[in-house]
């Protein structure tokens, strides 16, 4: 506690640390022998004593394998210490606080797209399919798409992944907030929606979009409307239009958050109790204390494929999916025409 404040005191709760940063080490070998942090956003009292089992952070990019109780018995591949409060007197009580450290480290993957993912308008292609692909460090929006035949087919032999558009956030021209989206623990919130294109529209791209003073992230899709007899996308380079979910139906339908209570690494998960959720917002937050002594991202995206069975688009979504006391996944959904609100 006291090498968080400037003059190294004892006096506040660990609560009351909150967007700190590491001062300097008052006379504890403890603290000397860890990374400093330069933005600690919230602190909190989790126990008087603990074991903390330290990991080789250069070969994990992990601070610690665990942190427990005094009386759990756990195998130690790392360094063993272990910690308890200090007391020098009636009023200098030093706890040791459990804090969330952000900072941008080459390991942390938080960063978002928002350009549009396309399909080929030009060669009459649509989106037939989307999914979540990883590309240096930035999460990004990757379609499949197919060229539409008459009468709502698509031909299955032009079926293809479009190739995202590749950049990095120090790119010159490339802009945070305009081409790529920062999670921070002010800016972490994702919607869980789903979006239809309307009646005589085709979908022909998908996006993120960041709406509303928290910088929420919000699923947009691209759509052009077509002649279903003839198949022909009709002028897509002056009609095309975005739609999204109105804000005030935002508000009224899916203000309320789906908590992820005391998560666990998604992929430790197994695949029973599955529970999907939408109509909802989520948070990405730090994994358990004890599971995984917060030091995880959580949700993870999902990198399964939602593709067509050779129908178009008519409309798009993302859900959370996982089991009770995990991260689980953001997933993204296809609706298929020929099945009216299918999810695939």
């Amino acid at each position: 506690m006291k090498n968080m404040h400037p003059r190294g005191q004892c006096r506040q709760e660990c609560k009351d640390f909150t967007h700190v940063k590491t001062e300097k080490c008052f006379q504890n070998k403890w603290c000397k022998e860890q990374p400093p942090c330069s933005k600690i956003i919230k602190c909190e009292f989790k126990s008087a004593a603990m074991n903390v089992c330290r990991s080789n952070m250069r070969r994990t990019n992990r601070r610690y394998e665990y942190i427990d109780e005094p009386g759990i018995e756990r195998n130690c591949t790392g360094t063993s210490v272990y910690l308890e409060t200090q007391s020098r007197g009636l009023f200098d009580i030093c706890d040791y606080c459990y804090c969330i450290c952000e900072e941008d480290m080459p390991s942390a993957d938080r960063y978002i797209s928002l350009r549009t993912a396309v399909a080929d308008v030009s060669d009459n292609r649509i989106v037939t399919g989307i999914r979540f692909i990883k590309n240096n460090g930035i999460i990004h929006f990757q379609v499949q798409d197919g060229k539409l035949m008459p009468y709502g087919k698509i031909d299955q032999s032009t079926v293809r992944w479009v190739p995202v558009r590749k950049f990095t956030v120090t790119d010159r021209n490339v802009h945070e907030n305009v081409d790529y989206h920062k999670l921070t623990w002010q800016h972490r919130r994702v919607q869980l929606n789903d979006v239809f294109a309307d009646e005589g529209f085709v979908i022909t791209g998908v996006r993120f979009k960041q709406i509303g003073l928290h910088l929420r992230l919000d699923l947009e899709i691209l759509t052009v409307p077509v002649d279903y007899v003839t198949g022909k996308l009709i002028e897509p380079e002056t009609t095309s239009t975005y739609k999204v979910i109105p804000n005030i139906e935002l508000v009224n339908k899916f203000g309320k958050e789906l908590r992820l209570s005391q998560p666990d690494v998604p992929s430790r998960d197994g695949v029973s109790r599955i529970v999907s959720s939408t109509n909802k917002y989520v948070q990405f937050t730090t994994t358990d204390y004890y599971k995984d002594a917060g030091q995880t991202t959580v949700p993870f995206f999902d990198a399964k494929a939602a593709e067509s069975r050779g129908s178009p688009l008519v409309g798009i979504g993302i859900f959370h999916r996982g089991v009770e006391e995990s991260g689980g996944f953001i997933v993204p959904r296809i609706y298929a025409l020929n099945l009216p609100k299918t999810k695939f």
